[in-house]
């Protein structure tokens, strides 16, 4: 993926914090795809990053159905490491933006 090639050029998970944050409106071409973005965030980016942050933002012309997958894969209340560094959060419309952001702010670690 591109992030994660970013990532291994430019940033050493030995020598940074690295937290990645992804907003979108949540739609994906199918579920299949859905499906395939979890497992690149379980294999490749959660073993290297503090915190992957996405943020779906409500679009009048999508289902966003991706933060239910991520949900799916990444429970909020687990007790895995790798579900505690997901965050997620929507946004509905603007008011709801800096709550958003101080969901995934405060998950910082």
């Amino acid at each position: 993926t591109c992030c994660e090639q970013l990532l291994d050029e430019h940033y050493d998970p030995g020598a940074w914090n690295i937290y990645v944050f992804h907003f979108s409106d949540g739609d994906n071409s199918s579920d299949a795809d859905n499906r395939l973005c979890c497992q690149l965030l379980e294999k490749n980016l959660l073993p290297i990053v503090n915190l992957f942050g996405y943020v779906q933002v409500k679009s009048a012309y999508g289902s966003g159905h991706f933060y239910n997958v991520l949900r799916e894969q990444f429970p909020e209340k687990s007790t895995a490491e790798q579900a505690q560094k997901v965050v997620a959060s929507r946004v509905n419309d603007r008011g709801e933006i800096y709550e958003s952001l101080r969901a995934l702010f405060k998950a910082g670690r």
